[in-house]
């Protein structure tokens, strides 16, 4: 599991230093996710070489804060479905390079993703969470399914 929990911090915060700009720390611990603040989650199936499903949770404030970085553009200036389809994005490439790092040389094939409001958490054996903050904001990402977790483990 170490391999996996490092090569998933590795994809993460990558991915948000260069799509963002952002410096994305690993929270220690288990950080609150305000549950009083909006928030946005992205769910995304891997189906091949082997099966699960990653989530992105993210607070709205901090997405919309990304956003105006990647499209260099006030929120109020971009269309109502960016957040949204930004934040898909950000949680296809996290996946996407966590897959090369963990599999290389393989093929894999991911669903598309799906976003839904509020953060979307459901705590159970079959999930492994990891926390992060990006402008003193957290956020979290999480790995769900036996298949996927028993192959790093």
């Amino acid at each position: 599991m170490e391999k996996f929990s490092a090569s998933m911090i590795k994809a993460t915060t990558e991915t948000l230093e260069y799509m963002a700009f952002l410096e994305v720390l690993p929270a220690s611990g288990n950080v609150c996710l305000p549950p009083e603040e909006e928030a946005l989650s992205s769910a995304l199936l891997i189906h091949d070489p082997i099966q699960g499903e990653l989530r992105l949770l993210m607070p709205k404030t901090l997405l919309g804060e990304i956003c105006e970085t990647v499209y260099a553009m006030p929120q109020e200036e971009l269309a109502d479905s960016v957040p949204a389809d930004l934040l898909a994005e950000i949680l296809n490439t996290i996946a996407g390079r966590l897959l090369d790092e963990l599999i290389p040389d393989e093929t894999f094939r991911l669903g598309l993703p799906d976003v839904k409001e509020g953060w979307q958490i459901f705590d159970d054996s079959a999930s492994r969470i990891w926390y992060f903050t990006a402008e003193a904001r957290p956020f979290a990402i999480i790995a769900e399914g036996e298949t996927l977790l028993k192959a790093f483990a």
